[in-house]
């Protein structure tokens, strides 16, 4: 069963990967883009995640392509560890198209996770402030972040360390990660960002397009 799900999860993140990379080769409009089926989705889906993270650790991850506001990490309820997957929210799609290009197939803690499009629907039982990231409680955890709501732009501020404080116990998950990437990985890496203002998408393949997430 286990292999199963590995194997779902490496032809999703290759499939994904090579939409992108045919799109970036067509270089056609954003509208056109498989993207664009979920602009009224602000939600990605995460997975082939190590049991280990934490909602934390996918929050500094994911917090370089915008502002995540909410964040559901499926878990175990015996082992507490997560399950392997999860759901977060960004203030703008635009971020959820920039972490599906950059960040689908990247190793973190020596798994490679899928990084996708999903419309996510809550339980009868949820409401969706439920999964409210409250960053007043993460500080000093990570870096305090200040949001502009007149020009709808985020920009972290530095915050002065604690004495005492553990300088590795918040590492930056994504450090170990950037220090062993080829050159090759990152020449790929830059070729697939896409910034705020000139990116391209093409559809290239439709018949290719990422299914919707059913887990």
């Amino acid at each position: 069963m286990c292999h199963n799900r590995n194997h779902h999860n490496m032809n999703s993140i290759n499939r994904i990967n090579q939409i992108n990379q045919q799109e970036l080769d067509a270089n056609v409009s954003d509208s056109a883009s498989w993207h664009n089926d979920y602009k009224d989705s602000n939600y990605i889906f995460i997975g082939g995640l190590n049991a280990q993270l934490k909602e934390k650790d996918l929050i500094v991850i994911f917090s370089q392509y915008g502002l995540p506001t909410h964040i559901k990490l499926v878990k175990d309820s015996e082992k507490k560890e997560n399950k392997g997957f999860g759901y977060l929210k960004y203030q703008q799609f635009q971020s959820c198209v920039l972490a599906v290009d950059n960040l689908n197939g990247v190793v973190v803690y020596d798994k490679k996770i899928r990084v996708d499009h999903c419309w996510f629907e809550l339980r009868d039982d949820e409401t969706e402030d439920s999964y409210w990231i409250d960053y007043d409680a993460l500080v000093p955890k990570l870096p305090a972040i200040e949001y502009d709501k007149t020009e709808a732009k985020v920009k972290e501020v530095a915050i002065e360390n604690n004495e005492g404080e553990d300088e590795d116990e918040f590492k930056d998950p994504m450090a170990q990660f950037l220090k062993k990437r080829s050159h090759d990985q990152d020449h790929k890496h830059k070729k697939r960002h896409r910034s705020d203002k000139s990116h391209r998408h093409s559809h290239h393949n439709r018949g290719n397009k990422p299914d919707d997430i059913n887990e």
